[in-house]
């Protein structure tokens, strides 16, 4: 799920502005927040036959609880163990000091799970999380159709491959590509990050999926964006053709829109 966070009055200025019949382009300019998000955001409102005159007289939790659809059970005492692990959780995942490397949301999940089989499903496990890290923003999760992403990048830490008979340490690139909707994820070391390498690696991602999804999101990999550019990114003519042969459409996530990668974590 990807993510996009807005802040509360931002949500409300895009319920207004709704209602005052702009359309949403014209909402994406005046709050500087993307057009798909906004699109989500306005599914909602409609969904839940919310009004701006009710809106703009909730609380930011109410408002939050009714877009959501996911009831905050502050008295559950499921909710009162796990807010006693937040803040530890949010240093794993490297909020302060104290970050363990590797750490993501579904791995913080699953030990939480662990320990408390009875607990929040991820889904609500990732809204009470983020609501505590970021106060009054949250975290809209972003519905993806069946087969029509495929997002990679590189991991940003390098691992080392080492030699069982020498010894011998190697620093590799890790190569990992995920399709959004399934959470199928493919993870490949590599030696470098040049375009045969990265193009082999997607090559072998798509085996591993066992088919080839629409559309196929790089983060601004030099080996598959020749120009980084937030309207007009210029792509590589390998990775294009590569693209093409196996019907696949290049579209780069944004220039410093790292969300827009879906964020693997």
């Amino acid at each position: 799920m990807p993510k996009a966070r807005v802040k509360m009055n931002k949500v409300r200025e895009i319920i207004r502005l709704h209602y005052e019949g702009m359309s949403e382009r014209m909402i994406s300019r005046a709050t500087t927040v993307s057009r798909p998000v906004i699109g989500q955001y306005i599914k909602q409102v409609k969904a839940t036959e919310l009004k701006w005159s009710e809106a703009k007289l909730l609380s930011d939790d109410e408002l939050l609880e009714r877009l959501t659809g996911i009831e905050k059970t502050r008295h559950d005492e499921r909710y009162a163990d796990l807010l006693e692990s937040f803040p530890r959780m949010l240093r794993e995942l490297g909020k302060s000091e104290g970050k363990r490397t590797f750490v993501t949301r579904q791995l913080l999940w699953e030990e939480y799970r662990i320990q408390c089989p009875n607990g929040y499903a991820y889904s609500q496990f990732c809204y009470h999380l983020q609501v505590f890290s970021e106060g009054s923003e949250i975290s809209m999760h972003l519905e993806h159709e069946p087969g029509e992403k495929m997002f990679v990048d590189y991991a940003g830490k390098k691992p080392c491959i080492t030699d069982p008979k020498s010894g011998k340490e190697t620093t590799v690139e890790l190569f990992v590509s995920v399709f959004p909707s399934s959470g199928l994820i493919y993870i490949e070391a590599t030696g470098s990050q040049d375009t045969k390498e990265t193009i082999k690696a997607t090559r072998h991602a798509l085996e591993h999926a066992g088919g080839t999804p629409k559309i196929i999101v790089p983060d601004n990999l030099k080996a598959a964006v020749t120009k980084p550019c937030r309207y007009e990114p210029e792509i590589n003519q390998a990775y294009d053709a590569f693209g093409a042969y196996y019907g696949c459409v290049i579209i780069p996530a944004r220039v410093r829109k790292p969300k827009d990668n879906h964020q693997f974590v």
